[in-house]
């Protein structure tokens, strides 16, 4: 019998969760349909049991104490002085092969000891979102040469992404950390004409004082 691992294992394979909610009569519709779909495609249902564990351990990985490897200690313990981040971008499909090559060439290039990797949340018909997650180690143990760090590889994050026409941000960000890139994402021109349409509807500045590149006071 199929198993995740086996199937994992198997080039050009990949691991697919379904969940629906709902009435349960509808749950069971929508059930019915996308695995109509699938098995059209030779997907090999696995059952319920793979999607269950799921559900309950899905983030074990975040956090010690559940018996079970933390999600960096793949690459280093989790004692070594590190720094990372999750972000998103969205860029034009053509062009994410190419982002993700120059991203990950760039980060090896500035930290050797340090990973690039994440997953494709949203599809559309010109484009993609993607979460990347980047993690950095061996670095020394000083909050203020981490936080450079941060900043240093979040820049060889997001260049390739304006140069290609993508947008970036932080991952459920509120414009506070990458506001200053507000006129890269948008051009100096259109980003004026943001801030001039703020100060006029916002003359008290009451509304996002510092987030999304806008002025403090």
């Amino acid at each position: 019998p199929f198993s995740r691992e086996k199937l994992e294992s198997m080039p050009g394979c990949c691991y697919l969760i379904l969940g629906f909610d709902g009435k349960g009569e509808l749950v069971d519709l929508l059930h019915q349909w996308a695995l109509k779909i699938l098995q059209q495609y030779g997907v090999v249902d696995l059952g319920f049991d793979e999607g269950q564990f799921w559900w309950d351990h899905s983030l074990d990985d975040y956090y010690k104490g559940f018996g079970r490897p933390t999600r960096q200690s793949e690459f280093f313990s989790d004692d070594t002085p590190h720094t990372g981040g999750v972000f998103d971008y969205i860029v034009p499909m053509k062009y994410i092969s190419q982002i993700w090559k120059e991203t990950s060439e760039a980060l090896k290039k500035a930290y050797p000891k340090s990973i690039l990797y994440g997953h494709f949340s949203h599809w559309y018909k010109t484009a993609t979102m993607m979460y990347p997650m980047v993690y950095i180690w061996d670095l020394p143990d000083d909050p203020v040469e981490l936080g450079k760090a941060y900043y240093t590889a979040m820049a060889i994050c997001y260049d390739p992404v304006y140069k290609y026409g993508g947008a970036f941000q932080h991952h459920h960000g509120v414009g506070r950390l990458y506001g200053m890139q507000m006129p890269k994402q948008w051009g100096e021109g259109g980003f004026e004409a943001i801030r001039a349409i703020k100060d006029a509807l916002d003359p008290n500045n009451i509304m996002n004082p510092g987030n999304l590149g806008f002025k403090v006071k």
